[in-house]
């Protein structure tokens, strides 16, 4: 019975290792990896709204 839960413990052990190692800095890396796509979208988006306003500014001006 004993030898049975020490094996299970082990089972148990080895996936917390797989989990530490492995998967939760494979996830942490996809994480970063997302924000920093998003980051970048949202820059090109404010870029590309400030180009638009200023496109409308100037067809404003020119319409005065």
């Amino acid at each position: 019975k004993l030898r049975r839960l020490g094996d299970e413990i082990q089972k148990t052990r080895r996936r917390v290792n797989a989990l530490d190692y492995i998967v939760v800095p494979s996830l942490k890396e996809q994480v970063k990896y997302i924000q920093s796509t998003l980051d970048e979208r949202a820059r090109e988006e404010h870029f590309r709204l400030k180009k638009v306003k200023k496109s409308l500014e100037a067809k404003k001006q020119k319409a005065r």
